[in-house]
This record gives structure tokens, sequence and C-alpha cells, in this order.
């Protein structure tokens, strides 16, 4: 009967881990997947920021062009230059 008594709380045991397992993994899964979305969002917002820094580059470089265009061989302006007369 010893036997019989080791083996039931034997069994008992393995299926509370079992369980205790299982849910710790269910837990573990949804943080994996709430990760994996945080860096699915974050991977979203670098291609956003990528585009926003080369447009902003793009429009530098175009003012820089304009700047250039507008100086004389000798250093002197032509034109008006301000923010307006871009």
């Amino acid at each position: 009967m010893e036997t019989r008594a080791w083996l039931d709380e034997w069994t008992r045991e393995g299926e509370r881990l079992i369980e205790e397992w299982a849910t710790q993994s269910e837990e573990q899964t949804s943080e994996l997947v709430a990760l994996r979305d945080q860096v699915e969002r974050l991977k979203q917002e670098r291609v956003e920021m990528e585009d926003a820094t080369s447009a902003y580059l793009t429009e530098i470089d175009r003012i820089t062009l304009e700047i250039g265009r507008r100086l004389t061989d000798d250093g002197r302006v032509r034109g008006r230059l301000g923010p307006h007369a871009l």
C-alpha cells in the first residue's frame, strides 16, 4: 500500500507541475506576443523616422543649393535672402 500512496502522490505532484508549467507557458507566450508587437511598432517608428529624416535632409539640401545659387562668385548676395525669400 505504501507504494501505491507514493505513486498517487507522485502523480498528483506531476499533474500540479504540468498545470503550473502550462500556466507559466501561457503567460510567457502572452509576454512574447506583446514583445513581438512592440518590436514591430519600433520597426515601423524607425521607418517613419528614416522617412522624416530623409525629407528633412532633402529640404536642407534644397535650401542650401538655393542659397548657393543666390551667391555670386565674389561672395555678394544676389536678391533678398530670408525665410520668405525661398
